[in-house]
């Protein structure tokens, strides 16, 4: 695979360059596309640096659509395309983590319109499946990846240029980030950051209609958001129990702009394994009470529609058990399914380490 993809790099930069001179720009439709990664696995804890000596590559095949303006927030986005994309790598051929398959939903947004040239920020999120993972005896090296089945999540940057009314070079830098949210132990996660090449080809036209959306003066509109999620965890050491976590988040939130929300929140978690964690140190705990952790945290994030993606940067007002930082971040996705009820999902983390996953229900009042 090293050397189709080098080949293939080369290949497509001298044919992107060739086309500079040209300005045409790629058509909205049904699409196709074709991308080569090429990066490495960031060692960011020491344990993994006997699998990290290597450059990683990888191939990303997307079915996309065009947006065609048909809902209000197509045209705030400036026509978005939307799609599935499908992700392989054998992730440098180690035999420690073997390979990897996701795949994910993704929506491209465009930053930049310019002659020939189109600039695009891609976000991507779904499952992913690795064919090895922690085992005792047998792998015991793969501290990453503790379960076969994991979360996804894709980040791109990338500009586009015109070759024909159908056809694209795509080239741009790309972040993955792969982790099952510690449902399972042990859960270091992998964090892939690489530079692509690709193409992209239009299989079918559609048609779009005239950008029309007049933009209204954004009003402060504050909004009270109560969510529940539940999560399961594990912590270490390996073949554990499972602890379950509940959380309950009131947040505050208002449109800024067309685009952006942001908001102020309060969290209130009961975390069974904290109790276990504090056993281990000496201290017992008979009322279930004090273990409930309390803390604040500011957030901001896209409205896209239904779906609100916010990231939360927050700090403990309480936590009896402290072996975690008192700063801690959540990266939650609320989806609108009735009037005012939402689905909620949320990864909590302390400094890049998982926390839990959770999943839950929210209401607007």
């Amino acid at each position: 695979m090293h050397r189709f993809s080098f080949f293939t790099l080369g290949f497509l930069t001298i044919l992107g360059f060739a086309s500079r001179g040209q300005d045409i720009l790629p058509i909205a439709g049904y699409k196709f596309q074709p991308v080569v990664h090429y990066g490495f696995i960031i060692p960011h804890h020491p344990e993994m640096k006997v699998f990290t000596n290597h450059h990683i590559t990888g191939l990303e095949v997307s079915l996309l659509k065009s947006s065609n303006g048909e809902k209000e927030w197509q045209l705030k986005f400036n026509y978005p395309v939307t799609g599935f994309s499908y992700f392989y790598s054998d992730l440098g051929n180690t035999g420690i983590l073997g390979s990897v398959h996701a795949i994910y939903p993704c929506i491209d947004f465009l930053l930049i319109r310019s002659r020939n040239t189109l600039l695009t920020i891609r976000l991507g999120a779904g499952l992913s499946w690795f064919t090895k993972t922690f085992h005792r005896i047998d792998n015991y090296k793969n501290v990453a990846i503790g379960s076969h089945i994991n979360s996804a999540i894709c980040s791109e940057l990338s500009a586009q240029f015109g070759l024909s009314s159908y056809l694209s070079l795509k080239m741009g830098a790309s972040f993955l980030h792969f982790s099952n949210g510690a449902v399972k132990v042990p859960n270091y996660g992998i964090n892939l950051p690489a530079i692509h090449i690709g193409l992209e080809g239009t299989l079918k036209k559609i048609s779009i209609i005239p950008l029309a959306y007049q933009s209204q003066p954004v009003k402060f509109q504050p909004r009270l958001r109560v969510a529940m999620s539940g999560a399961l965890k594990e912590i270490f050491p390996v073949g554990g129990k499972q602890y379950y976590a509940l959380n309950l988040s009131l947040n505050g939130l208002t449109p800024v702009s067309r685009y952006f929300i942001s908001g102020l929140g309060l969290d209130i978690t009961w975390d069974q394994s904290d109790k276990e964690l504090l056993a281990r140190q000496g201290i017992y705990v008979d009322n279930e009470a004090e273990i409930i952790n309390y803390g604040v945290n500011l957030f901001g994030g896209l409205r896209i529609g239904k779906l609100d993606l916010c990231l939360h940067a927050g700090t403990y007002l309480y936590r009896k058990e402290k072996s975690d930082n008192i700063i801690y971040d959540k990266i939650v996705a609320s989806y609108t399914i009735f009037e005012k009820m939402q689905l909620y999902l949320t990864l909590k983390t302390h400094f890049a380490k998982a926390d839990y996953f959770a999943a839950g229900l929210g209401y607007q009042f």
